[in-house]
């Protein structure tokens, strides 16, 4: 395009009048030139809002960087190669964000698996060594235990409950955890946690 151009003599003063700040002169390049480079995009993809979008920010960019984008002797060419790096490079971020996406979904689902596994094994090896741990109280340690611990009661009515004093539950509870921490190192928390799950 190198005849007149609405006023001005060609495209080459087109695009200088658009770099000394004339929006009309930015306003008539776009006019000029938006469906060539619409036409041009639908080479690289179909997706007509991509484009769009592409075409929109590429001017967008121009009108702000007007003062130090480069002098050109073809506009036409300038904005081909222009638009097609943005369009390009959109493209190329979509696809790494859908590989990302599916690698992300696949790395959550086995890592969510894996995880479902060690803690299933977790917890059965601390069902089974918590099994045995009891198994070395007396059976009032054992009830003594779970009124504490799963019921969450306060020792005068774990008391009442017993038929004791409340002496006598804290000498049970005392010797019981004793015994179960050398069987089953644990803090006082983190029994009553396992005992909840496995008494219930």
């Amino acid at each position: 395009m190198s005849g007149k151009v609405n006023g001005w003599r060609n495209e080459e003063e087109l695009w200088q009048a658009f770099q000394a700040g004339n929006q009309t002169a930015f306003a008539r390049l776009y006019e000029l030139y938006v469906d060539t480079l619409f036409s041009y995009c639908t080479r690289f993809t179909p997706d007509r809002d991509l484009v769009k979008d592409c075409i929109h920010d590429l001017f967008v960019e121009l009108w702000k960087s007007r003062s130090t984008v480069s002098t050109t002797t073809s506009v036409r060419f300038y904005l081909l190669a222009c638009i097609k790096r943005k369009v390009l490079r959109q493209l190329e971020k979509g696809q790494a964000k859908a590989a990302g996406s599916s690698l992300a979904q696949e790395a959550d689902a086995t890592l969510s698996h894996e995880a479902s596994l060690i803690q299933q094994q977790e917890w059965e090896q601390l069902q089974s060594g918590l099994q045995h741990a009891l198994g070395h109280l007396t059976k009032r340690q054992r009830e003594a235990i779970f009124f504490k611990f799963y019921e969450n009661l306060p020792y005068e009515q774990i008391a009442s409950a017993m038929n004791v004093n409340a002496q006598s539950v804290y000498n049970l509870v005392f010797c019981a955890l004793r015994t179960l921490k050398k069987h089953l190192p644990a803090e006082s928390a983190a029994l009553a946690l396992l005992l909840a799950h496995v008494l219930a």
